[in-house]
């Protein structure tokens, strides 16, 4: 379910999966071009997008002002 209530469904290797509709067309681009998805949350609305691959890493997807609160988290890059 997404912040619209609906999902659409992908296939990843073979098995047909339910995406949140509003982050689809991206979690299909990645699949086609980038890496294998094996999970993925839009947040409605609560917390930020996620996208999980199959190699470990995760994509998250925020607001400015949520990215500049995670930045915090870490060590200055200078």
């Amino acid at each position: 379910m997404c912040k619209w209530n609906n999902t659409k469904v992908l296939e990843v290797k073979g098995v047909p999966r339910d995406i949140d509709s509003c982050i689809f067309n991206l979690v299909k681009v990645l699949n086609e071009h980038y890496k294998t998805t094996v999970a993925c949350c839009c947040g409605h609305e609560k917390q930020p997008s996620r996208i999980s691959f199959d190699d470990g890493t995760e994509m998250i997807l925020c607001t400015y002002d949520q990215a500049q609160q995670i930045s915090k988290l870490f060590p200055p890059i200078n």
